[in-house]
């Protein structure tokens, strides 16, 4: 398993816009940013074939909040609704992509969960698929519903 932490404020994905000089990727300088820093952390070839992926996202407290709701979303009884952590998880799986992996069309798996943070930032967890099968192999899940 490959752990990487990208110090930043979380950010989402979005589409190309169309300029005066055709298109441009408004958050080009932010996947240059995170690109920079998994590059520090990962040296290795990038891994080919299927892989499963874990991302948590921390995100910066509001300013203006108050001691007691901060304390609430540091004891993570309150998350955050924004922003959006399919779009956050879209543009770290395409930072990742040549760098950590070979290409994003193998991510089988993806999860991500996003918290409250007074140090703002990304980890990632990047298991090969051989890994994540064994994983779930461990310790099957014990539900309510399921009578066997």
């Amino acid at each position: 398993m490959i752990h990487l932490r990208v110090d930043c404020v979380p950010t989402p994905w979005s589409a190309s816009q169309k300029g005066a000089n055709g298109f441009y990727d408004k958050k080009s300088k932010a996947k240059e940013f995170v690109r920079w820093q998994l590059k520090g952390q990962y040296r290795d070839t990038p891994l080919s074939g299927h892989v499963a992926l874990d991302f948590i996202f921390f995100i910066p407290i509001p300013k203006n909040t108050s001691k007691a709701m901060r304390k609430q979303m540091l004891d993570r009884r309150v998350l955050p609704t924004s922003p959006d952590t399919t779009n956050m998880q879209k543009l770290y799986e395409d930072c990742l992509q040549g760098i950590v992996i070979t290409d994003d069309r193998y991510t089988s798996k993806i999860s991500s969960t996003r918290y409250y943070s007074e140090n703002p930032g990304v980890w990632i967890a990047v298991r090969r698929w051989e890994e994540e099968i064994n994983r779930e192999h461990e310790a099957p899940p014990q539900h309510q519903w399921l009578k066997v």
